[in-house]
């Protein structure tokens, strides 16, 4: 569709004629001065935006929060958060975390639980001070808590962790560090496995 096609078809579905504008979410005008310089990539889409909200890093923030957005906490808070959507903490987070996607990044601290329903990934710089719980893990920094993963914990070799650690797969590179015992969930086939024999004189 030609641009000007475009236009027309904005008009048509709006009503508008051409002597009226059309403020769009982003305040983009439509109408016969803009007309060369407006395309439909210009008109947002609503169903591909992602909303999110950010935390500052001057915020200081006592007690819950509930989000269906994407959160990222470059400040300071005190209390449980709890998203829908994805979640990422650079800051001190004292509390609980649940999330779709959690990352702990940059120099982030938090001292309470982290419940990934996806993914959960801690920085090399990061400390977590709870228990960990999510599908997949990836580790590069220190934490002192359990972990369970239903599908896979890796630890990179800056990493090192406290406690103990239940998953299907477990990686650690060399130089990482665990202090804790490592369950992988397939072990009980194992184990239930009958390892008596004899030896014949």
């Amino acid at each position: 569709m030609s641009n000007s096609n475009f236009v027309q078809a904005v008009r048509e579905l709006t009503g508008f004629n051409e002597e009226k504008k059309i403020e769009t979410e982003e305040g983009i005008s439509v109408g016969p001065l803009y007309e060369k310089a407006l395309t439909k990539k210009d008109v947002p889409n609503p169903k591909k935006r992602e909303s999110s909200s950010h935390i500052t890093s001057t915020m200081v923030i006592n007690g819950e929060i509930q989000s269906k957005d994407v959160l990222v906490v470059d400040g300071i808070v005190k209390g449980n958060v709890t998203t829908t959507s994805n979640i990422e903490v650079h800051n001190i987070l004292i509390g609980d975390v649940i999330g779709e996607n959690c990352v702990l990044g940059g120099k982030g601290k938090v001292k309470g639980n982290i419940i990934a329903k996806s993914s959960l990934e801690i920085g090399q710089e990061c400390v977590l001070v709870g228990n960990a719980k999510a599908d997949n893990m990836l580790i590069q920094g220190s934490m002192k808590g359990n972990i369970d993963a239903s599908e896979s914990v890796r630890l990179m070799s800056t990493a090192y962790v406290c406690g103990n650690v239940s998953s299907s797969k477990f990686i650690s590179e060399l130089g990482s560090k665990i202090s804790g015992e490592i369950i992988t969930k397939n072990d009980c086939k194992v184990l239930n496995r009958n390892f008596e024999f004899c030896v014949e004189d």
